[in-house]
């Protein structure tokens, strides 16, 4: 430790070697301490930038938010939800998931990478579960569409507090799948929670068919949407 500049020892080198020896590790500890440092630096540096745009953006929110008469219910609902989409932003982008190299794989390999991605999701609707279950005599066409489907109809919808996904006596275009929150589908006066995992409206797959409820968040919600 005296030997990196931490404390004082008594001992000295006497000959050439131990005097070599000394002075490399002298250069060794500048530069672990000058490396440390400056990486310690940058990292704060950049955490203080990723939050004081933050504070940006929110002040700029705010600020036109109250320019433009926005009631204070409404106001709390979209700050609430915004931070929560901001938040989970630097997520995805803190996990990798942003990649810009997969914007050069093959048409293929992506469709195939999309369908780990929500081949979860895919699971819950029969038929496509019977097709990914039939695995000794499953047709090179079949892989092809399921990929496919994965990569150009399936994708995530982040939802407020309050926002309603369908209304009664819409025309259905999506299947959905409940990820996580909580969500009720409204008929008449019946209120149902519907459970992570359960679909809804998968008969609009199928054929033409129009919603007879009404699909409402109670929380902050994740639907994955099959059109």
């Amino acid at each position: 430790l005296a030997q990196l500049g931490v404390g004082v020892v008594d001992i000295e080198p006497v000959n050439t070697f131990e005097r070599i020896f000394c002075i490399v590790v002298v250069f060794a500890s500048l530069i672990t301490f000058s490396t440390l440092v400056s990486t310690i630096t940058s990292l704060m540096s950049n955490l203080q930038k990723v939050k004081n745009d933050e504070i940006q953006h929110f002040r700029t929110l705010k600020r036109f938010l109250r320019r433009n008469n926005i009631p204070a219910k409404l106001r709390k609902r979209v700050t609430q939800f915004l931070q929560y989409a901001y938040s989970l932003n630097c997520e995805v982008s803190s996990n990798g998931e942003k990649v810009e190299l997969l914007n050069l794989l093959s048409k293929p390999l992506r469709a195939e990478l999309e369908f780990e991605r929500y081949q979860h999701y895919l699971r819950q609707i029969p038929i496509l579960k019977h097709l990914l279950e039939k695995s000794w005599n499953r047709q090179l066409f079949e892989v092809q569409a399921i990929h496919k489907l994965a990569m150009q109809a399936v994708r995530f919808l982040y939802l407020a507090p309050g926002d309603t996904v369908f209304c009664a006596g819409s025309v259905a275009d999506a299947c959905y799948v409940i990820s996580e929150g909580d969500v009720s589908y409204l008929q008449g006066r019946d209120r149902t929670y519907v459970l992570a995992d359960a679909r809804i409206a998968e008969m609009c797959l199928w054929t033409t068919w129009l919603h007879v409820g009404d699909l409402v968040c109670d929380s902050i919600s994740c639907v994955v949407s099959l059109e």
